[in-house]
């Protein structure tokens, strides 16, 4: 073991870096947990401020403020950041970045590091404890092996992400390729209201959740930005046998987030689970009639077209956003032949399988990383 401030310093660079082409690094740039970036951003050394800080590639870059988002950047070019970060610079003879960069992105260190932030609105851990804090030392060679077999573990996570991701696009794709675009309708469909394909529109309970209830219980957070249900940080809750039929969700049921915030408001997806479970007042449960399958109308709210027509009807509304059940079943959809449809939905039914496989492999991986993270920082 080493105290870090032993081994490593709070050290800026002055290296030289183009006046008219800098790399400006803020946090929103980068990725939680993983510390990838998400965009480069260049600047003119005349939209530099004074609450920035230089680094090259001798740094490792970490994120003082908010430690449980686990910034950590291992530059691969020189540039400046906001002063959140601090630009830390391994003593190279006994620790190498990227084995520090690993163990500060450990389940250990961040749970660390959480719990010695000061400030309950912008928490932050502060310079001085963090070189206080010890780092398991290993040998050279084993800080490199050591990082070698996170990154290999880290590109996997990486890789089946995309996956997903790709398997998400080319859902979109076939969407359009088989039922066009819902504005113009160039195959010329029938047209509608989402009222005319709904069987059944309900809204959650606002019963709050309980320790050891009897029904799982799905909130906004469930439902993903890409359509998905996510079935992490459940929680539970009783209702009475009188409220069953009015809150309880089945499979097939369409599932739309009506209020929070406006970026939020619209978050559609299909349930597609055996299990019944019961949502929560701010989710409209859509149950659809015989002339829609419930992935076509979840892919239509979730398309550019959906997304855009929901974010026009947030445009007048003050403070937090709602859009009610009538509301909802107001928009405009093509209603193509349920034979295509049918098609749509199997070939969602096949993606989703391959997701799940997909999915199964990276919750290994995971489950890989944060053992061998416990195995060689504790």
């Amino acid at each position: 073991m080493a105290r870090l401030g032993d081994i490593c310093t709070i050290s800026s660079s002055n290296a030289p870096i183009p006046d008219n082409r800098i790399w400006l690094l803020n946090l929103d740039m980068v990725e939680q947990q993983t510390g990838s970036i998400i965009s480069y951003n260049y600047v003119g050394n005349d939209d530099l401020n004074s609450s920035i800080i230089q680094f090259d590639t001798d740094n490792v870059l970490y994120s003082k403020l908010r430690p449980n988002l686990n910034k950590v950047v291992i530059p691969d070019r020189s540039g400046f950041a906001t002063s959140e970060m601090l630009p830390l610079k391994p003593n190279a003879s006994v620790l190498c970045r990227e084995y520090l960069a690993a163990y500060l992105r450990s389940d250990s260190f961040v749970s660390w590091a959480v719990s010695k932030t000061a400030g309950a609105k912008m928490p932050r851990l502060g310079t001085k404890v963090l070189l206080d804090k010890e780092i398991p030392l290993p040998s050279l060679e084993e800080q490199r092996r050591i990082s070698t077999v996170l990154d290999k573990v880290s590109d996997l996570i990486v890789k089946r992400r995309s996956q997903l991701d790709k398997l998400d696009l080319l859902v979109k794709a076939r969407f359009g390729e088989m039922f066009g675009d819902q504005y113009t309708n160039p195959k010329g469909w029938e047209t509608g209201t989402i009222r005319d394909v709904v069987s059944e529109v309900k809204y959650g309970t606002s019963r709050p959740a309980v320790e050891g209830g009897a029904y799982k219980y799905l909130r906004m957070g469930n439902i993903t930005f890409d359509g998905h249900l996510d079935l992490n940080d459940l929680k539970y809750i009783d209702i009475p046998e009188s409220e069953i039929e009015k809150c309880i969700v089945k499979k097939g049921d369409v599932l739309f987030n009506r209020t929070n915030s406006k970026e939020l408001v619209g978050k559609t997806c299909v349930f597609d689970i055996d299990e019944p479970m019961v949502i929560a007042g701010y989710i409209i449960r859509v149950r659809v009639n015989k002339r829609v399958f419930p992935d076509y109308l979840s892919a239509v709210l979730n398309s550019q077209y959906g997304k855009r027509t929901l974010a026009d009807m947030c445009k007048a509304i003050v403070g937090q956003a709602n859009i009610n059940a009538q509301e909802l079943q107001s928009i405009a959809i093509l209603i193509p032949p349920i034979e295509l449809q049918r098609q749509f939905s199997q070939f969602v039914s096949q993606v989703n399988k391959l997701a799940s496989n997909i999915n199964c492999g990276l919750d290994k991986l995971e489950i890989l990383k944060k053992a061998l993270m416990q195995q060689y920082f504790g």
